[in-house]
């Protein structure tokens, strides 16, 4: 299955996009959650080993590179969603 590798942040008022992230081959990005601050996405990743990770990544004017992204959680099983706290 071909799961989604790239997003973006779409500005409604002149339908400019900017990226936010950008996988490699091989990786599958699988659902995302934005922080209620709009400063932070967590990322659910299929990774090429089969493993899923979660992330939480910083929001810039242009996407940031794998290496910026802060590991949450990783394993040979399903991790559920990622969701921000209400707090």
């Amino acid at each position: 299955m071909d799961w989604g590798r790239s997003l973006s942040r779409g500005r409604i008022a002149d339908g400019s996009e900017t990226p936010i992230l950008e996988l490699e081959e091989g990786r599958g990005l699988l659902d995302t959650d934005l922080s209620r601050d709009d400063r932070w996405l967590a990322v659910q990743v299929g990774e090429p080993d089969g493993n899923v990770a979660i992330f939480a990544v910083p929001l810039r004017d242009s996407a940031v590179p794998l290496e910026e992204w802060i590991e949450i959680a990783a394993a040979s099983f399903w991790n559920g969603s990622p969701r921000w706290s209400a707090d």
